[in-house]
């Protein structure tokens, strides 16, 4: 394309309620493209995408087309001969199928793996897809069918009818190997309808996660995911108790909506919102693993093609970010390791300072990819985020790191460098960084390169390509958006460069087309063919859509069409945070930098920022300056939220959370390392503390050995409040762990198990201890110690630089907020009982309370509220079923036992209790006089998976409650009074009529 030319601007009109179909005009402006589009240009930023170098360094892009197809060629020899080799094999046990299938290592030389039935699913499909994304068609390879070799994952033998891990398993035992096998079979079926099969099994597994969401929920309109798995035999959730994996959502969700998009029922469609509304409803991050990765792909197309309003920004940063309560620690590291940016790998944070997983990494690609389809505001930061992680990515290869900087270079069994280690680690062997993985780590394998890594690879080789511009890459946005509607071809360009550069578009085919550019609404070339030069100015992007020259523009339902296909969602302003990542440390009075953008032809009407919940700014114009004093806010966790509405009625939000830790503020517990020092061995595993050059190490030294530490003095923690630990670990070698002790106890308990991970810790307490500890019965305030334990070897150390503990608690519910008729759906949001554990789904009308505790008695409870006991306060509730007995409590916050309010029992019905002369009976020896503040406790008990049904309840005051008798007393005396007033004038008037 010339420099100067013909450049075509769309006037997008698009109509706010998106129901009304309008023509667009082609207006010809003579002009540079960035002098056309500049007030256009309105981009989102993903938090940790702004920490990443524009241009990583080194630089040296790997091939990675060559590399996906010369893994293919290696993996499928089964004829290769050498050290640990082949890493595949025939398998013709015929398992769940009539023919032959195949068989991969995942990892070469893997110890307990070769045999029929040990390969893995979510390795053997992703190798499969992975060939099929850089061009290689792997239904017939060679006269092999291995598309439909895989279908030896459908469990049928067995009954499960599920795609899972293994061909002869069971599901309900985690949620992302029990997913992920189905994803990848789904995205197969997508490139592969016709192979025998396939579209059938796709259609009956969806079916069968159709009726899991519906279990888990989705029957009363709200699906729940805090579970380690679901259970098809017996069509229930299951949870092992150690860990959730919330990130499941996702997963479903992308499944449900791929199979409304492939089959149309719309009952897939309503479990792919139920999925996503529980994404949504979560404040904390729920990343497990890959599945989340499809979240913010899902919220946006179901954004733009459902008219849906799902947190894009939410889910974005919730990849990139860590802090995960399901797996503290996960993300993507922005840091230069050695002599070698690692911004942008993906994996653990913490693990020895990071450990970034070449899979993770790879999987990412495909699920990000296609979002700046949907969300054209995303596609600066996506097309950087890939630039740095495509181009760090080599570093899993043996090629590309120095011999003594990983763990496998004596194998000589993969002389192109085809297979990937399954991770870089920070620092290993006294190297930074060190490409590794688990099996030599953890010794069960000979090496530690991992074919279920490599076959992810084909994400890069088949979406990304290098152009005439060195660090500009063409991204492909289709390839992964599984059954999507008729498209055009779509690509991401991003220009990480300061100053403009031209790139050649090529591809072009021979009859005219115009080019669209969806991030700066505009056309940028029209009637090209072949290829075609655009200019990208400097730290933009753009995404391409290759349209029909001269094709008919129009906008219907939020969606710009080119000929009916397509093109673009609906032009959205955008608000960003630009001063903090996550979590990020703050202190006394600081200062917030807010970004805005919006459409072309469109102003800012209002901007809020609020902090805590709390306005520190509210107006159309953000002034020079914004700051606010955190010390007006207590210590703890709080979100700096911004949002921004244009005057189109559009709206945007921007949030972080930060963590206020002033000098002023209340603490449970600080040590530093002087304090740390005077910590005393622990009595039942002595360890000791070795201050040596302001470093504070802790050494085991247990006679029974491989556990031991030191205790800190005993303090006072009351466990009916949220409380967090703050904990900083430079280096452990190999574990380090944190328990709490209660004086009495002859051992700790666990509220961070034995694990390398390292770095800064953010614990909640509470919600670890009784995730780990269900049962553990204390509330209260105890005694008790805090223990830091190294362990794994004899010997064992670690070394720690700070632990600080404080309270956070939520505001407790005022009268004007939980006074008046409560109805079953405000019981949504209540938590477990401690140490009686429960859950609450809601049936129409009626909140249905199951226990879940091992002693056949749990329930739920409110939150904290400000009762005063000196104004009498009364309580009436609603039971409309019971399945055994039920029971209600009270708790006042810092007692050590709750208050039986109503013992066991099987009444079902109204209930109604005057609290204060109920508990003075039951318990004469307390004082009930003043304000406290209270929970309430209702439990379902006598059996297991008791059940209570609750339609509605209220808690009020005696003179509210007096007032109410009288008022109803007073308006049916004045009803009454009238209506016998109007007999006796009906009966005057009859009497005069009959004279």
């Amino acid at each position: 394309m010339v420099k100067r030319g013909l450049i075509i601007v769309l006037a997008i009109l698009i109509s706010l309620s998106g129901m009304e179909v309008m023509a667009f005009k082609r207006v010809i402006v003579y002009a540079e493209p960035e002098e056309a589009t500049s007030d256009q240009i309105v981009q989102k930023r993903i938090n940790k995408v702004g920490g990443m170098p524009n241009v990583p360094e080194p630089f040296a892009m790997k091939n990675w087309k060559e590399t996906a197809i010369g893994y293919d060629e290696f993996v499928f020899d089964f004829t290769k001969k050498g050290e640990y080799l082949p890493v595949g094999w025939w398998d013709r046990t015929h398992q769940n199928m009539d023919e032959d299938t195949f068989g991969l290592m995942s990892y070469a030389g893997k110890f307990s793996q070769g045999t029929d039935g040990s390969q893995e699913a979510i390795n053997m499909m992703a190798a499969v897809l992975s060939a099929t994304l850089v061009g290689i068609d792997k239904s017939d390879q060679n006269g092999h069918d291995y598309v439909k070799m895989l279908q030896t994952f459908f469990n049928k033998d067995n009954g499960e009818n599920m795609i899972l891990n293994n061909p002869s398993t069971v599901s309900g035992q985690t949620f992302w190997y029990e997913l992920l096998p189905h994803f990848l079979f789904y995205a197969l079926t997508y490139y592969y309808p016709d192979v025998e099969n396939m579209e059938d099994i796709m259609r009956s597994t969806a079916d069968k996660w159709e009726e899991a969401v519906q279990e888990l929920g989705g029957k009363y309109g709200r699906a729940e995911f805090n579970y380690t798995a679901f259970d098809f035999h017996k069509m229930q959730s299951f949870s092992n108790e150690r860990w959730t994996e919330p990130d499941a959502a996702a997963g479903v969700a992308m499944l449900e909506y791929m199979a409304y998009s492939k089959f149309g029922d719309p009952k897939y469609l309503k479990a792919a919102e139920l999925s996503m509304d529980f994404l949504e409803r979560q404040e904390d991050n729920p990343l497990y693993e890959v599945l989340l990765y499809s979240a913010p792909y899902m919220a946006a197309r179901m954004n733009a093609e459902q008219g849906k309003q799902y947190d894009v920004s939410k889910m974005m940063n919730w990849v990139f970010d860590g802090g995960s309560k399901a797996r503290n620690g996960w993300g993507t590291i922005t840091e230069r390791w050695g002599d070698y940016d690692a911004h942008g790998l993906l994996g653990s944070l913490n693990d020895n300072e990071g450990y970034a997983f070449s899979m993770n990494t790879f999987a990412a690609f495909g699920a990000l990819a296609p979002v700046a389809r949907y969300d054209p505001r995303y596609a600066r930061d996506i097309g950087k985020w890939m630039l740095n992680a495509a181009n760090q990515s080599r570093l899993f290869y043996a090629d590309s790191i120095p011999a003594d900087h990983q763990s496998g270079s004596a194998w000589k069994g993969d002389p192109q460098h085809v297979i990937p280690y399954e991770g870089l680690r920070k620092e290993g062997n006294g190297k930074t960084p060190y490409a590794s993985g688990d099996p030599t780590f953890y010794n069960w394998g000979n090496t530690d390169f991992s074919l279920y890594s490599g076959s992810f690879a084909g994400y890069l080789g088949g979406l990304i390509e290098e152009t005439n511009v060195e660090g500009i890459l063409k991204i492909d946005t289709l390839k992964t958006d599984y059954f999507h509607k008729e498209a055009y071809p779509t690509f991401l360009y991003y220009n990480p460069y300061e100053s403009d550069r031209e790139v050649e578009v090529t591809g072009l085919g021979s009859e005219p087309v115009d080019l669209f550019d969806s991030v700066s609404g505009s056309f940028i070339a029209q009637d090209v063919n072949d290829h075609a030069n655009i200019r990208l100015a400097g730290g933009r992007a753009a995404v391409i859509v290759i349209v029909p020259a001269g094709g008919d523009i129009i906008s219907e339902e939020r969606q710009m069409l080119i000929d009916g296909v397509f093109v673009a969602p609906v032009a959205k302003p955008s608000i960003n945070i630009l001063s903090f990542q996550k979590r990020d440390l703050v202190e006394g009075t600081i200062e917030v930098s807010v970004e805005t953008g919006v459409p072309a032809n469109e102003t800012i009407k209002n901007i809020t920022v609020s902090f805590a919940g709390k306005e520190i700014f509210n107006g159309a114009t953000l002034p020079d300056a914004l700051s606010f004093d955190t010390t007006k806010f207590g210590n703890g966790f709080h979100r700096l939220r911004a949002e921004l509405e244009s005057s189109s009625g559009e709206k945007d939000t921007a949030e972080v959370e930060l963590f206020v830790r002033n000098t002023s503020g209340e603490s449970i517990l600080t040590a530093g390392t002087d304090e740390l020092a005077s910590w005393m061995p622990i009595d039942v595993m002595p360890g000791k503390a070795v201050l040596k050059a302001g470093k504070l190490t802790v050494v085991e030294e247990n006679e029974a050995g491989g556990y031991g530490g030191i205790t800190s003095p005993t303090f006072q923690l009351d466990f009916s409040r949220r409380t967090f630990a703050i904990i900083d670990v430079e280096s452990a070698s190999p574990q380090w762990a944190l328990q709490l002790h209660v004086k009495g106890e002859p051992w700790g308990f666990y509220v961070k198990q034995d694990g390398t991970e390292t770095g800064h810790f953010i614990i909640d307490v509470m919600s670890e201890l009784r995730r780990m500890h269900p049962d553990i019965p204390y509330i209260g305030i105890q005694d008790v110690e805090l223990w830091l334990v190294v362990a794994g070897q004899e010997g064992a150390k670690a070394v720690f630089e700070r632990v600080d503990m404080f309270y956070q608690d939520d505001e407790p519910l005022k009268e004007e907020q939980w006074s008046g008729l409560q109805n079953a759906v405000s019981m949504t949001e209540w938590q477990p009982v401690p140490s009686m554990k429960g859950g609450v789904i809601i049936d129409q009308d009626t909140a249905v309370i199951q226990e879940d505790a091992l002693l056949n008695r749990g329930g739920i409870s409110s939150p904290f509220m400000i009762v005063d006991f000196a104004k009498k306060p009364s309580l009436s509730v609603d039971i409309t079923s019971v399945t055994n007995q039920w029971s209600m409590m009270l708790y006042i916050r810092g007692q050590n036992e709750a208050l039986i309010l109503q013992a066991p029992n099987d009444q079902i019905g109204h209930v109604s209790y005057n609290i204060r002369d109920r508990l003075k009976e039951a318990y004469p020896q307390l004082e009930l006089d003043d304000s406290v503040e209270m929970q309430m406790w209702f439990l379902a008990e006598g059996e297991e998976d008791a059940k209570l049904g609750i339609q509605s309840f209220e808690l009020s005051y005696e003179a509210n409650s007096n007032f109410k008798v009288w008022l109803i007393a007073g308006i049916s005396a004045a009803f009454a009074a009238a209506m016998l007033l109007l007999v006796m004038m009906w009966r005057k008037r009859k009497s005069s009529a009959s004279k």
